[in-house]
């Protein structure tokens, strides 16, 4: 019966019929949350809805965004012109351009001061100032100066970061993992990560040793300790 469905979190997913109840309300839009039997929990009368984490759900009404609990009472006003997922207690936030982030009261706690700015993972998060990325924990400090030119989320505890045109491995310390030396660096899956040299490609383990060779012209992510790759046209497993 629903048009749109987001993945379950903390027992609600969010769910969209557009228009709700057939009724085209533009400032509505068509966005709720039901429970695992399908029960409408929160009404669609958001125009966009995310999933919740640590109790509170971020949520777009008339234009600018809030949080909700689940009991559909506001817990964040509506006054972000964008805003994530609570993780390590922070969720971001951008007004007027900027970006910054709040804490689980609701309240701003790092300075709306960049360009683009992270989900924080492990504790850390990537933001963005004057075309550079840095790394900052939940305080707000700065764990890295502003001298990558791409950073990729956290997997298994590593980011992939770039320089230039070459990459690197970065551990929630701030701390280089590997030398920024790799013309392509993929994010950890099951404790290997995809690095590309000279147009072949291997794996690292978490400790950033290879410890499968360079020799694949494409790969994939290992699944039940498995990887598709392929050599000269030909795949393998």
């Amino acid at each position: 019966i629903f048009d749109d469905a987001h993945d379950f979190s903390e027992g609600l997913a969010a769910v969209n019929q557009n228009p709700p109840n057939g009724i085209y309300n533009p400032d509505a839009g068509g966005w709720g949350y039901v429970d695992t039997t399908g029960t409408i929990k929160i009404p669609m009368t958001y125009q966009a809805a995310f999933g919740f984490k640590q109790g509170y759900a971020p949520v777009e009404q008339k234009g600018k965004w809030g949080m909700i609990n689940k009991d559909n009472n506001i817990h964040v006003p509506f006054i972000y012109d964008a805003l994530g997922e609570y993780n390590s207690d922070r969720a971001y936030a951008k007004i007027d351009g900027k970006n910054g982030y709040i804490d689980l009261e609701g309240k701003p706690v790092i300075p709306f001061i960049y360009d683009s700015a992270a989900r924080f993972q492990d504790g850390v998060a990537f933001v963005r100032k004057a075309y550079k990325y840095a790394l900052i924990d939940t305080s707000g400090k700065l764990l890295t100066p502003f001298i990558y030119d791409d950073a990729d989320p956290f997997f298994e505890g590593v980011a992939a970061v770039m320089i230039v045109d070459k990459w690197g491995y970065i551990l929630p310390s701030g701390q280089l993992l590997t030398a920024i030396e790799y013309d392509k660096a993929y994010p950890a899956k099951e404790g290997l990560m995809a690095v590309k040299k000279n147009d072949r490609w291997g794996y690292l383990d978490h400790s950033g040793e290879l410890v499968i060779p360079y020799q694949f012209d494409s790969f994939r992510y290992f699944y039940s300790g498995i990887a598709e790759v392929s050599v000269d046209g030909e795949r393998f497993y």
